[in-house]
């Protein structure tokens, strides 16, 4: 399901919300696992600073927030991809511009598509996320 954060503040068209499983610190950056449901994991690279800002640890809860233009499809499955952020979804329903995808868990991510692929609702395809398009937030207790 796509989740609205409470403050209704954010834009983007998929906010989904998740738990960090893994924080993998760099020297600049880290490398963020985050468990969406449906045995899907998102990976986030976030800055140190961001990190530390955040006070992000282990079984957080987080939103994992991406537009729907970040999000590329691929219905052939005959490819290996060098991106980190693959899942296996189903088309639930489609028009012109916009699909709508189901990853499990009634887990739902929306896709802008700029070149037609043949999509037929009911059709697997791969989600494939454009990295340096994820954001990572977290509610803010002061």
């Amino acid at each position: 399901m796509v989740i609205t954060m409470k403050s209704n503040l954010i834009s983007a068209s998929n906010v989904l919300e998740g738990k960090v499983l893994d924080i993998e610190r760099g020297r600049l950056t880290a490398n963020v696992t985050v468990n969406i449901g449906a045995e899907n994991n998102i990976f986030v690279r976030v800055n140190i600073d961001a990190i530390d800002k955040m006070e992000l640890k282990r079984k957080d809860s987080v939103y994992v927030i991406f537009d729907s233009d970040a999000v590329i499809l691929a219905k052939n499955h005959n490819y290996i991809f060098s991106a980190q952020d693959i899942m296996l979804a189903k088309v639930s329903d489609i028009n012109k511009e916009v699909v709508l995808l189901d990853i499990g868990d009634d887990i739902k991510i929306t896709a802008k598509i700029d070149q037609p692929i043949g999509l037929e609702k009911g059709d697997e395809v791969y989600v494939i996320l454009k990295a340096n398009s994820v954001i990572l937030a977290k509610e803010y207790a002061p």
